[in-house]
């Protein structure tokens, strides 16, 4: 299924400011002072913000092209001989605007501080020139939308969310496409922390979501328009995943396998169990006894069934479950390395604390993060899960 999304988005131009470097091409470099370099980008012009400064009594602006010609194969890097200089201004000026640039293109700018001397003569006092250089880009660059997580918005089997950006250009008004399905989608509420967080909801899980966009800028009855976005895909479903645990191997104080019958309930996405290699750095099983004897043990999955009659080998392959599916699975226990018990305890849905823990699983919710499973077999219940370290 297809959707189109549309969305009112505040983009800020990211302007980037360094100090506490020194220019090498001076010898009194250590006198020479930083300024930070504020662009405003628009179609038709460039407006670059002149810092306030102490006995500056002009500025002089250069400016390049940015073209593979002119960028240094590290990619962030303009030497400074390619910039030339735009213009030489009073410092009673608050801004100056280049007025000569093309539509969607790239410049790059550096401001140059200078103070009056005696005798007319003037000196260098700060730069904003660094290797890596700043730039204005007249157009609208596609807009980015990732994954979004955080505790206060997951996402769920009718709701996603998803973050919408773009690093530079013009601020677009608004977002448009023309082959999926428009959606009207605003940013979030409570999100002042971040104002391009977006969500779409009333969807149905466990069913393959496509967005993309491409942002507009509207100038008076015109629209300009930037490239596509990528494509963002998701597929909505339980954040937690949830299951009925039942356990088909008695309890005993000499069990060094179990089965558990696992039924997956409505709205489950999908939970991919493998075998894991030996070593004490898998699965564990824990058990307490109503006298408080207490075992703990590695494990692992090492044959699925699905109607409990044909079995078979995990250890070249794996299982995926889903939704209110049923999957029955054979544990094989391990003794830890400091256990010289000669038993292995199991407990069954019979026993004080039965329960295990694997982060041998992979759980495709819908949201990003390591996977992990808990099953409480003497109260019959499991959950899956995704969590960010």
């Amino acid at each position: 299924m297809k959707k189109l999304l549309s969305y009112c988005i505040v983009i800020v131009l990211v302007v980037t400011s360094f100090t506490g470097w020194s220019m090498k091409t001076s010898k009194a470099s250590d006198s020479i002072k930083t300024a930070p370099l504020n662009l405003v980008c628009y179609f038709n012009k460039v407006k670059i913000k002149l810092p306030k400064r102490k006995n500056v009594a002009l500025y002089k602006i250069y400016k390049v092209r940015v073209t593979k010609k002119v960028v240094k194969s590290n990619g962030y890097e303009i030497a400074r001989k390619k910039f030339k200089k735009l213009a030489t201004v009073s410092a009673s000026k608050k801004s100056y605007n280049d007025k000569k640039v093309k539509r969607n293109k790239e410049y790059a700018y550096f401001i140059d501080g200078y103070k009056k001397k005696k005798g007319g003569k003037y000196s260098l006092v700060f730069t904003t020139y660094r290797d890596m250089y700043d730039s204005a880009y007249t157009g609208l660059v596609k807009p980015d939308i990732t994954s979004q997580y955080s505790d206060n918005y997951n996402n769920d089997a009718t709701y996603v969310h998803f973050h919408i950006s773009s690093s530079a250009g013009i601020k677009p008004t608004a977002s448009t496409e023309t082959k999926y399905k428009k959606l009207k989608i605003k940013p979030m509420p409570n999100s002042d922390d971040d104002p391009t967080l977006y969500g779409d909801s009333g969807l149905t899980p466990n069913t393959t979501y496509k967005y993309k966009a491409k942002a507009y800028y509207k100038k008076g009855k015109k629209k300009y328009y930037s490239k596509y976005s990528n494509v963002f895909k998701i597929t909505p479903c339980n954040d937690v995943a949830k299951f009925t645990v039942t356990s088909l191997t008695e309890p005993g104080n000499n069990v060094s396998e179990f089965v558990l019958k696992i039924a997956g309930q409505k709205n489950n996405g999908k939970t991919k169990f493998y075998y894991t290699s030996s070593g004490e750095d898998y699965d564990e099983y824990r058990f307490t006894d109503n006298t408080d004897k207490n075992s703990s043990y590695w494990i692992r999955v090492t044959e699925y069934s699905l109607d409990n009659k044909v079995w078979k080998s995990l250890k070249d392959t794996s299982v995926t479950t889903m939704s209110n599916e049923i999957i029955y699975l054979k544990f094989q226990m391990t003794r830890k390395s400091d256990d010289t018990s000669s038993e292995f305890n199991y407990g069954s849905n019979k026993t004080k604390r039965s329960e295990l823990e694997m982060s041998s699983i992979s759980y495709a919710g819908p949201n990003p993060g390591s996977s992990k499973l808990y099953f409480d077999i003497e109260k019959g219940t499991g959950t899956a899960s995704t969590y960010t370290d």
